[in-house]
């Protein structure tokens, strides 16, 4: 098989998969077929008393908000200051 660069390996499944995140494109694998690896690069794991004040720079959509709130609410625990800022009409 001719070397193919990964993204555009992942772009091709796209045309035949349904629904891909950006985050399997970006680690090879869905959350349900390697969840150590997906668990390991979560921010939340790592947010612990030396984690520094974290702003939080938001998009109009929903949807780009995964784990916000519980990240504020794991960084509240260790009294680490945390702050929204939403910019309205932004695409991401």
């Amino acid at each position: 098989m001719e070397y193919c660069p990964l993204f555009t390996q992942n772009q091709a499944r796209a045309t035949t998969e349904k629904s891909i995140s950006a985050a399997t494109y970006w680690f090879g694998f869905g959350k349900y077929e390697n969840p150590k690896l997906w668990q390991e690069a979560s921010a939340l794991r790592h947010a612990g008393k030396n984690t520094p004040p974290t702003p939080f720079l938001n998009s109009s959509f929903d949807r780009m908000y995964a784990g916000r709130d519980d990240y504020r609410k794991k960084l509240d625990t260790f009294g680490i200051y945390s702050e929204v800022y939403t910019f309205g009409n932004s695409p991401y």
